[in-house]
């Protein structure tokens, strides 16, 4: 008999009082799958993983909580003092602002303000507080626009109300000592170099020390859109959607008419759920610009997402970019336009042979609408699988295996990284073959000898991937680090051509194919006419090497057992 929410609530809390883990996270989990979003089992299960030693896994839990169910104290509680115990303060001083802006209080939240107070600023002044910093920065803010819009008195009794309470205030004072004498005061610039410092930390996916870098200048230059937008797109790239909305929103009131801040709030607006706000920013960030590629772009993936493919197509057939291109077909497929569809194949097929995405629906598409595949670049990827090891390669290659793994323990990782198929598992951003280790160089050998082979296997046959082999060999890496329910949903490397996986930790004694990797030709939502489409399951032992082409649909079998399954992937790029 199935539980109800509330029974398995009530055994999975009872489960965890009495020191019974598993059985108290299979409880959480059984909730989680009926209702992701559920406030305390998301809650309960971050405790859990804090309680196992795993700090980190409990953030989105506990994210999801407060997001679901701002009022509970206990909820925001617990989400800062995780971020105090992974010394992340300028975060947990983030996300306590939030928690004030959704009117939480108590007794208990009093004591942590005192203790995060102590923490980032041990001399503060007596009486100063977040709150206060709350409202000073929105005190500025104000000044600041009324200054722009011409209302001078009124921005000086402001300016004039944060000098009575802050005396030493370097803009406030600045801007009444400019308007006393004459000169309009627009407060410090911020310099090319230090603006340079935090987009290049966003830029190579540094995103808690973007974060940080942004926070602390944001002391000195309030007022700087640019600040406010990195502080959002970190947060954002760090999956905590209602901090970035906040820094968006602030960004917005000092250039209420920057579309790119309107393109980054939508982005934040849809990815926490609020799709018909988003669908609205996308539109403003358009009015305001016309010709932005990718606010008409990601408009069309909202209206596609909804079903209305025509509202889409209109959208992406404003593009000429590979991305656009593919998708614009794949609303006449949806739509079952077939004629239109395999016109566009053709067209497409003669201007751009090698678009990946393009190739993975033509494939598919031929196997259901029983047609020839009039795509070049690879008719049948599923023939195209290729399995070797790193035994092959060296002697002691268990010994290579602990020590890549010893080092990707020391990479920066991301939980769930945005625009990525990895569910319930962490993975690096960047190229791992960029300035390589000593191991890392040595695998980076195998992986161009195991292209080579690749080539050499299938070089007899008559498609786009073979006969437009790249002349230089460039790859790029990642490592996948996979826990507890861990896996991947179906998708492509549309980036490359040719891609695959070396497996460093793989599941002992595996249940119903846990931890395999499943080719098949359908993914990304496709409608299905025919379900007796090719598809193909491969359990990996340690160290074997999988390698298919790029436009081949793979996804990972969810892992049961709670274990980690860890792999190096890489793709052949174009």
């Amino acid at each position: 008999m199935q539980l109800s929410v509330s029974e398995a609530l009530k055994k999975g809390v009872e489960a965890h009082k009495a020191g019974q883990l598993q059985e108290a996270e299979k409880a959480y989990t059984y909730i989680l799958k009926a209702q992701p979003k559920h406030p305390d089992a998301n809650h309960n299960m971050g405790i859990l993983a804090v309680g196992v030693g795993k700090p980190e896994a409990s953030l989105p839990f506990f994210n999801t909580a407060t997001v679901a169910k701002p009022q509970v104290v206990q909820f925001w509680l617990s989400y800062v003092d995780v971020l105090i115990v992974l010394g992340r303060i300028i975060e947990a001083q983030g996300v306590f602002d939030q928690a004030i802006l959704k009117g939480v209080k108590g007794e208990e939240f009093d004591k942590l303000k005192r203790h995060l107070i102590s923490l980032s600023d041990p001399v503060a002044v007596a009486g100063t507080n977040i709150l206060d910093t709350i409202k000073l920065d929105k005190a500025i803010r104000l000044a600041d626009k009324a200054t722009k819009n011409g209302r001078k008195e009124e921005a000086k009794k402001i300016y004039q109300n944060v000098i009575e309470r802050f005396p030493k205030h370097k803009k406030a004072l600045a801007a009444l000592n400019g308007m006393n004498s004459g000169v309009l005061a627009a407060g410090p610039i911020l310099s090319t170099q230090q603006q340079q410092l935090v987009i290049d930390l966003f830029a190579k996916g540094q995103f808690k020390q973007a974060l940080s870098s942004a926070c602390q200048l944001l002391r000195s230059f309030p007022t700087s859109s640019l600040l406010h937008n990195i502080v959002g797109a970190s947060n954002a790239g760090l999956m905590q959607f209602e901090a970035a909305i906040a820094s968006y929103e602030k960004a917005l009131d000092i250039d209420p008419n920057a579309p790119e801040t309107h393109y980054n709030m939508a982005a934040s607006l849809n990815d926490n759920g609020s799709v018909e706000l988003a669908q609205a920013s996308y539109k403003q960030a358009l009015k305001l610009k016309p010709n932005y590629p990718d606010a008409t772009k990601n408009l069309g993936n909202i209206l596609y997402d909804n079903k209305d493919y025509q509202a889409a197509l209109e959208c992406f057939d404003k593009l000429n970019d590979k991305y656009s291109v593919s998708r614009a077909l794949e609303c006449t497929y949806c739509m079952e336009q077939y004629d239109e569809f395999n016109q566009r194949i053709s067209s497409i097929a003669k201007n751009n042979p090698s678009n990946i995405r393009v190739a993975a629906l033509s494939a598919f598409a031929a196997q259901q609408l029983k047609q020839p595949d009039a795509y070049p670049f690879c008719k049948k990827p599923n023939e195209l699988v290729a399995f070797s090891n790193l035994k092959y390669h060296m002697a002691d290659y268990e010994a290579f295996i602990d020590a890549l793994l010893n080092e990707m323990n020391e990479k920066e990782t991301s939980w769930e990284p945005k625009n990525h198929a990895t569910k319930s598992g962490f993975h690096t951003a960047g190229n791992l073959f960029t300035k390589p280790s000593p191991a890392l160089q040595v695998l980076e050998g195998v992986v161009h000898k195991e292209l080579g082979l690749f080539y050499e296997q299938f070089k007899g046959l008559d498609n786009g991937l073979i006969q437009n082999w790249p002349i230089k060999s460039d790859v790029k890496s990642w490592y996948v680090r996979m826990l507890k329910n861990g896996h991947q949903s179906a998708h492509i490397h549309s980036a490359g051509c040719v891609s695959g996986v070396v497996y460093l930790k793989t599941v002992d004694a595996p249940t119903d194919n846990e931890g395999a990797i499943e080719f098949g030709l359908h993914g990304y939502g496709y409608p299905v006419k025919d379900a007796d489409y090719p598809k193909r399951v491969y359990q990996p032992n340690k160290g074997d090497i999988v390698l298919f082409p790029s436009s081949l649909f793979h996804q990972t079998v969810p892992v049961l057992k709670n274990v980690e399954r860890c792999v190096i992937a890489f793709d052949l790029r174009k």
